[in-house]
C-alpha cells in the first residue's frame, strides 16, 4: 500500500497546489485512520451507534479522497475559497452519504447474511434501534433520501452564490 500512495503522489502532487496536496494528504489520512477503525471494529465485533457509523463511513468510503483524484483527472482544482466553504462541505457530505447508504441498502445480504460484515448501516440501524430488518432499511433508505435533497437543495440554492 505505502508503494502505491508513493507512486500515486509522485504522480499526482506535482502538477498540483500546496493547497490540494494539504487537502489530499489530510483526506489520505482520513481514510487509512477510519480504515484501521473499521477493521478494530470487524476485530472486536464492535456495531457503532448511527450517528459515529455515518460519519466514520463517509471517510473511510474514500469520497473526498477520490475528489482529490477527480481534481487531477480533470487538469483543475476547486479554489480554496470555494473548497473550504459551508456549501462545498455539504455537498461532499451528503454526496458521500448517499453513495455509502445506497451501497449498504444494496449490498445488505452480502455483506451482512453472507459475510458477517458489521460495517454496514442497515445492520447498523437495526441492532441500535432494535427494529427488524425492513425497517431498518427502511430508516436507511429515508437518510439517503434527505442526504440526497440536502445535495439538492444545496446545489440549487447556496452554490450559485459562491460562483457568481
Amino acid at each position: 500500500m505505502e508503494r502505491g500512495l508513493a507512486d500515486l503522489w509522485a504522480r499526482t502532487a506535482p502538477t498540483k497546489s500546496e493547497a490540494w496536496r494539504c487537502r489530499f494528504f489530510e483526506s489520505t489520512k482520513n481514510l487509512l485512520e477510519e480504515s484501521t477503525w473499521e477493521l478494530n471494529n470487524i476485530a472486536e465485533r464492535r456495531l457503532p451507534n448511527p450517528i459515529e457509523y455515518v460519519e466514520m463511513r463517509r471517510k473511510v468510503g474514500g469520497a473526498p479522497w477520490s475528489a482529490g483524484l477527480v481534481e487531477h483527472a480533470v487538469f483543475t482544482e476547486v479554489p480554496d475559497r470555494i473548497g473550504a466553504t459551508r456549501p462545498m462541505r455539504v455537498l461532499k457530505d451528503s454526496f458521500a452519504d448517499a453513495v455509502h447508504l445506497r451501497n449498504d441498502l444494496f449490498s445488505y445480504q452480502r455483506e451482512v447474511q453472507n459475510e458477517g460484515e458489521l460495517s454496514n448501516g442497515v445492520l447498523v440501524f437495526e441492532r441500535f434501534l432494535g427494529v427488524d430488518t425492513q425497517c431498518a432499511a427502511n430508516l436507511v433508505n429515508d437518510l439517503l433520501t434527505s442526504r440526497l435533497q440536502q445535495f439538492e437543495h444545496t446545489a440549487v440554492t447556496e452554490l450559485p452564490s459562491l460562483l457568481g
